[in-house]
């Protein structure tokens, strides 16, 4: 009796051992499939993320874009605003658009006195934008050289006495927008007592609104001539490098 009631015990234990075996076997797989579901979400999840990361950042560029373009445009507008007022152009296109050659159907009094008055048509002048661009004329071998990029600072200095505005404001625009803006430390105004008048208030409003510590000017209270004028244009300069130029030049890649 007793040896079948301890049978009985030992299949009983094993029986719960088998089924407790079973049952954790049941419980380590639900376990291990509820861990891939987990990481199948969360990578599905992530996935998600960053496609709308992606979707939001292609988005925000593109309305970043927008308003960069529409900033370009107020601030063009406003720009293009100070040289209207003085029957000049800026921006890109127009009359000698590429140094091609431009005439004007005007043939009026007003043109033949200011070709008197500045030995040039300064009418012509006014009518041509002061950004607009020339042909690259450098020979092939100055092409192909190249410059380092921490080359010193220069200081332009520009000499002129009764030069039309638009010339004037031309030569500057074209320093300006063909050097590297870390080279060009400022541009110099040197004014050999000119009795124009647009040569003064306009200029002054001109520049300075237009490129504000950039550009500099100076006044002679008596014509001092070529060389004592670029004397005063040095004085003025604070870069280590000083270039002298007349008021009636452009600028081109590389110069």
């Amino acid at each position: 009796m007793a040896v079948a009631r301890k049978i009985k015990t030992l299949l009983t234990v094993n029986i719960l051992v088998f089924v407790g075996i079973i049952l954790f076997s049941v419980y380590c797989r639900i376990q291990d499939r509820s861990e891939e579901l987990v990481q199948v979400g969360r990578n599905s999840e992530q996935r998600l993320r960053n496609r709308n990361g992606k979707l939001g950042a292609l988005v925000d560029k593109q309305s970043i874009l927008q308003r960069l373009e529409h900033l370009e445009d107020v601030v063009y507008n406003q720009l293009n605003g100070l040289a209207k007022p003085m029957g000049l152009v800026e921006g890109p296109g127009g009359l000698g658009q590429g140094g091609v050659a431009a005439t004007l159907r005007d043939d009026s009094h007003e043109s033949e006195s200011k070709y008197e008055e500045y030995g040039y048509n300064a009418q012509l002048s006014d009518r041509i934008s002061l950004d607009r661009s020339i042909p690259d004329y450098r020979p092939k071998k100055c092409l192909q050289m190249t410059y380092p990029s921490d080359l010193p600072q220069i200081s332009v200095v520009f000499i002129f006495v009764n030069e039309a505005l638009s010339v004037i404001l031309r030569s500057v625009h074209s320093v300006v927008n063909h050097t590297p803006s870390h080279l060009l430390k400022e541009i110099i105004l040197v004014d050999d007592n000119s009795d124009s008048v647009e040569l003064k208030y306009n200029l002054d409003q001109y520049v300075k609104k237009r490129y504000p510590e950039l550009v500099k000017i100076v006044r002679n209270s008596k014509r001092e001539g070529l060389i004592r004028a670029r004397i005063q244009g040095w004085r003025a300069a604070t870069a280590p490098i000083v270039g002298f130029f007349d008021a009636h030049v452009e600028f081109n890649t590389g110069w």
